[in-house]
């Protein structure tokens, strides 16, 4: 009996401490500072981002993981009320546009070259994001 506390609580022991180590390296700063080199405002990006499950990155050079994570500490260190009103921009720019499968709208061609220094990968990300919602 005595055997299974201890080995309880050892165990519990090395969950929290490889919690707590996730936890820490969540924020690596060259990911959230390569994140805020290719996007002008990523607090809108990441709001997006964050919204569902995404399983591809938006960035040249950034995994999807590490693009959650950076996004995950940019929205942590915004301020308080940034998110619900950046989801309520995004939802009311996105009645405006008419995003198709494969390709950016034409008609937010302008807006996205000037948000992504990489507007092409993001193009490309948003044909694989619209594939995996049309199928859903």
């Amino acid at each position: 009996m005595h055997f299974l506390q201890v080995l309880l609580h050892l165990s519990s022991f090395i969950l929290a401490t490889h919690a707590f180590a996730i936890d820490r390296r969540g924020c690596v700063s060259s990911d959230v500072a390569l994140l805020k080199q290719q996007v002008t405002h990523p607090e809108y990006l990441c709001t997006w981002y964050l919204s569902e499950g995404r399983t591809q990155s938006p960035v040249p050079g950034i995994d999807a993981d590490a693009v959650l994570n950076a996004c995950n500490c940019i929205i942590d260190a915004s301020p308080s009320g940034t998110s619900s009103r950046i989801t309520k921009e995004i939802a009311s720019a996105a009645r405006l546009f008419s995003f198709t499968y494969g390709t950016c709208p034409a008609a937010a061609y302008t807006f996205i070259l000037k948000e992504y220094k990489n507007s092409a990968a993001f193009c490309t990300f948003w044909g694989y994001w619209y594939i995996i919602i049309s199928k859903m």
